[in-house]
């Protein structure tokens, strides 16, 4: 083993014994979610195009098992689908006329797609609105899950293929953490995370709001990764 890895190893092992003694009702504390939602807003302060017309809204659960452990529920996208199929993403959607704001478009699309049903859901508060170079804007909506087991939820096979709870030390793990470098049309260039630690990796929006939403949620000794900032890359 290189001595890279075995500081990466050494710093995995740190960290992990900080989740591991993290008291977790202090981690859903009422303190710690006005501390999380107030941090949250301010990181999705992203523009990274023009204003759009289309929005949607994505919900981010934080499950806690029986066991009291913790994850995050993701998607694996149906390859019927038109658009990012086959890839991981948030249970969420496009806003219905019907939708009063964020949170019900995000409760909505959550019991359509994944059949998880809004009485074992409870809603934190939700961050600011992402503006991607294309498509739609995305409000994210934290919301908290308990005694959360698979057979609480059951996919739709016309949007979802899987459903995915990831745990969380696998997302604070650096051996499972990259990044990826875009350039918009306009020649602007920015770098999104990309985690590895699941049944598949995933990028973009998701890895963007992941990332955002352990920074605010944990502490800074708990969760050390930061996205690198990359020199200007020319063809």
């Amino acid at each position: 083993m290189n001595t890279s890895r075995i500081v990466i190893h050494r710093a995995f092992k740190i960290l992990r014994r900080n989740l591991s003694t993290l008291n977790i009702e202090q981690l859903l504390s009422e303190e710690n979610k006005v501390k999380t939602l107030e941090s949250f807003k301010k990181l999705t302060k992203v523009k990274y195009g023009e204003k759009i017309k289309r929005h949607a809204a994505i919900l981010i659960p934080i499950c806690v098992s029986n066991k009291n452990e913790l994850s995050i529920l993701y998607t694996l996208r149906s390859t019927k689908l038109r658009t990012h199929k086959g890839q991981i993403s948030f249970p969420g959607g496009h806003m219905q006329d019907e939708d009063g704001h964020e949170i019900e478009c995000a409760l909505r699309e959550t019991k359509e797609e994944i059949g998880l049903d809004s009485e074992f859901i409870k809603v934190w508060g939700t961050g600011s609105q992402i503006t991607p170079t294309f498509g739609v804007s995305i409000v994210p909506v934290i919301a908290e899950v308990r005694n959360f087991d698979l057979s609480m939820v059951e996919r739709n096979p016309e949007e979802v293929d899987e459903i995915i709870p990831i745990p969380l030390e696998r997302l604070i793990d650096p051996n499972y953490f990259r990044h990826t470098q875009f350039r918009t049309p306009k020649g602007h260039q920015y770098v999104l995370p990309v985690y590895t630690g699941g049944k598949k990796k995933f990028w973009g929006m998701t890895a963007l709001v992941t990332h955002f939403f352990l920074l605010s949620l944990l502490p800074k000794d708990v969760y050390k990764i930061r996205i690198p900032v990359v020199e200007s890359y020319t063809p």
